[in-house]
């Protein structure tokens, strides 16, 4: 009978641990991460009204969102299909709700709302730095990255 004892003790002891383990699955936040991982881009030509044979500018946002919560933006300027420069970003990313909050420290925090595989820029911030990147005006309504597939 002692012997026995002894196995059941060791048993005993580890199931605090077990229990532990068993109720470590992912947190909601962290499934809710996961599920916006991926790649958002938002792709904007413009071309001179007054000419049509004119200056043709694409501005290329991506914004790839990684599911421990980091994320880099990469941005892309091109003039006549000449690269004119562009710049990256990097930080965290948090989600409440439907609200998307990316932070880093050269941009500061950026909002956006997620909607399905779209992510729509929710505040005047996110506008100026358009404007600050590509020397562009866009309105906030009408800025958003969609995830490449």
């Amino acid at each position: 009978m002692r012997h026995l004892a002894a196995p059941f003790r060791v048993t005993l002891a580890a199931l605090p641990l077990i229990l532990l383990l068993a109720g470590c699955g992912p947190s909601e936040q962290e499934k809710r991460l996961k599920a916006l991982a991926g790649t958002y881009v938002h792709d904007t030509e413009f071309r001179s009204p007054a000419d049509a044979g004119g200056m043709r500018v694409h501005e290329r946002q991506a914004l790839t969102l990684k599911a421990d919560g980091t994320w880099t933006m990469v941005r892309t300027v091109e003039v006549n299909g000449q690269p004119q420069g562009g710049g990256t970003d990097s930080g965290r990313f948090g989600v409440s709700g439907s609200t998307l909050n990316v932070h880093s420290e050269e941009s500061g925090m950026l909002q956006y709302t997620a909607s399905g595989d779209t992510l729509w820029a929710r505040n005047a911030r996110m506008v100026a730095m358009t404007k600050a990147v590509t020397g562009m005006s866009v309105n906030a309504e009408d800025s958003f990255l969609v995830r490449e597939r």
